[in-house]
């Protein structure tokens, strides 16, 4: 009896041990990655490995980990970005607006709203009086941004020195250099992305002040068309609803110093 026993244990914990080792394969081949790239746009998403990599950046990692998948997440030029997403050779980018996302699929959940300021140092006199007042000054724009209608219009016909491009992998940050150098007079750029990059840089906010602010459009994670990026868009509708549900969305707000999205 204690031999049969023995046996009987045996058998139990192979099986048991082939049961567990088949779950572990079906998780593994359930995780997937969701590749996500875009240029440095803090405090929405920055470098990786930062410690505060963006609260988008936090908010994906913490929706993938709620489904068993890792987030691939790299900085890369905004208009290589689109393209790659649109060539379904990554799965989304962040911080695309409705007019940016053409040929991608947009979650029903926004990650913030894009107020667009314009930008000048403190001492600039100019007053904006339509996209037309823009003419006498030099303009710093990122050419693959959609800031609103009317100075997309202007940035498409105007010349240099009218309107300057920056590009890359961080142009912002050289535009602010060069707006508090007074190379150039104006940047649009939303309010809390050039508050945070002016910080960061080691400017007082108070050094410049913003003239006009364009009513904001929502912004999202657009991400690639097809049945993958179909898939990704319900797993970040429902993970957003449950980070908001638990309180994990307003903990990442707050590292942030936002209180909402």
């Amino acid at each position: 009896m204690y031999a049969m026993t023995n046996l009987a244990l045996g058998r139990l914990l192979r099986r048991a041990l082939r049961v567990a080792t088949a779950l572990v394969l079906a998780a593994s081949a359930a995780a997937e990655t969701m590749r996500i790239r875009a240029d440095n746009w803090m405090p929405m998403n920055g470098d990786p490995a930062d410690e505060k990599p963006g609260y988008v950046v936090e908010i994906l990692r913490a929706i993938c980990a709620q489904n068993g998948h890792e987030l691939d997440y790299e900085l890369m030029p905004w208009d290589d970005s689109l393209a790659a997403a649109r060539a379904a050779t990554i799965d989304g980018v962040i911080g695309a607006g409705a007019a940016e996302a053409e040929g991608l699929i947009l979650p029903a959940e926004p990650i913030g709203t894009a107020r667009v300021a314009l930008w000048l140092r403190k001492e600039k006199s100019w007053v904006y009086h339509g996209v037309e007042s823009l003419a006498p000054l030099r303009l710093g724009v990122n050419p693959g941004y959609s800031y609103w209608g009317e100075i997309d219009a202007y940035i498409k016909t105007a010349v240099a020195p009218q309107v300057s491009a920056f590009s890359g992998d961080d142009p912002l940050v050289e535009m602010i250099r060069k707006l508090h150098s007074g190379e150039l007079d104006v940047v649009p750029e939303t309010e809390s992305v050039f508050v945070w990059n002016a910080r960061v840089l080691g400017f007082a906010p108070e050094d410049f002040r913003s003239e006009y602010t364009h009513a904001g459009d929502p912004i999202y994670v657009a991400f690639s068309s097809g049945e993958q990026g179909r898939k990704w868009v319900a797993l970040f509708d429902a993970g957003m609803q449950r980070l908001r549900e638990s309180g994990e969305l307003r903990r990442i707000l707050e590292r942030y110093g936002l209180k909402r999205l």
